[in-house]
């Protein structure tokens, strides 16, 4: 009990330290935005602001460069810092990630496509910016390819409005559900049924291993540290566009809520089925001991609380431009 303690003291240690200096980060906020500003067009050399997010950038001699204007939107494993370029004649240019949690091979793809940025070129300030309509996404990378799209359009926007006196035309967003959404949630109501019906549970490995091809392989929706502190701090992804994260989040936290019974873990979690599975093919089955036990519940806390705390000072940075 008095181990308890000391972990959940650590752990509201670390994420008050954490909170702590994301507040005292905040009063930087002007220096890290012209700081953003410069990184994303390191030509110019004094900036005007136009809003909290956009400015004038001009070069040394007060000619103007360009507009530039900053904007955060969720990916799929967090906020995705975006500077948003508009020449003089209203035109855009490549967008630049300036700062993300976002997993990496993602953004490899964004890049690798070899297309993605290079569609923005030349667009008018006032275009749609929306996938499907005038923007298309990266396969295996669409929740990456939305937020950045989602933020160069905030950003062109305002910059339409303010500098250019146009009224852009608006996305229709529709709520996105086929296919994807239909199998997680049978895949969800199966993992119930298996818990209730005793003669079922034989089967419990046999549906692991479906549950991880599918969730883990097919639709890559597992659910990680990340995308919990990303909802702790308030990056919440739209239920029109990304309903399956809103289905797996409520897959997991409901039967908890009327079972209190964790069924993600023991019936449906990727990692679960292949831990399993590596023990199945190795037949190891290495015990740990306390002292041991203890250290990986610290370390789990630490990386819980670094996670909300660095997230904290991305969102101290993000919520301020």
């Amino acid at each position: 009990m008095r181990k308890k303690w000391i972990i959940t003291g650590m752990a509201v240690l670390l994420l008050l330290g954490g909170y702590i200096y994301g507040i005292s980060q905040q009063k930087m906020d002007e220096e890290i935005r012209v700081g953003l500003y410069k990184q994303l067009l390191p030509e110019a050399a004094k900036f005007e602001p136009l809003t909290d997010r956009t400015a004038q950038a001009f070069d040394g001699a007060g000619e103007l460069v360009a507009y530039i204007g900053l904007s955060s939107h969720t990916g799929y494993g967090g906020p995705m810092l975006v500077g948003t370029i508009v020449d003089s004649s209203g035109k855009l240019r490549e967008p630049v990630i300036l700062e993300n949690n976002e997993t990496p091979s993602f953004l490899m793809r964004l890049a690798a496509s070899g297309y993605y940025y290079k569609q923005y070129n030349d667009l008018p300030v006032n275009s749609v910016l929306m996938l499907k309509q005038d923007l298309d996404a990266v396969s295996g990378a669409t929740l990456s390819s939305r937020a950045v799209s989602d933020s160069v359009r905030e950003t062109a926007h305002s910059i339409a409005r303010e500098v250019f006196h146009l009224n852009p035309e608006q996305p229709v967003i529709e709520w996105e559900f086929g296919t994807k959404e239909i199998v997680t949630i049978l895949l969800f109501a199966m993992s119930f049924v298996i818990y209730k019906v005793k003669k079922l549970q034989r089967y419990r490995l046999l549906f692991l291993g479906v549950s991880t091809l599918i969730l883990g392989f097919w639709l890559n929706r597992t659910l990680s540290v990340v995308q919990f502190s990303s909802l702790f701090l308030g990056y919440l992804p739209s239920p029109k566009i990304n309903l399956l994260f809103y289905i797996v989040l409520a897959g997991v936290v409901i039967p908890i809520l009327f079972t209190g019974k964790n069924l993600y873990c023991t019936y449906v979690c990727p990692f679960c089925g292949l831990q399993e599975a590596a023990h199945r093919i190795s037949g190891k089955n290495i015990p740990l001991g306390k002292s041991a036990h203890l250290a990986g519940q610290i370390t789990q806390s630490v990386i819980i609380c670094g996670s909300v705390g660095s997230g904290d000072n991305h969102q101290g940075q993000c919520d301020n431009l």
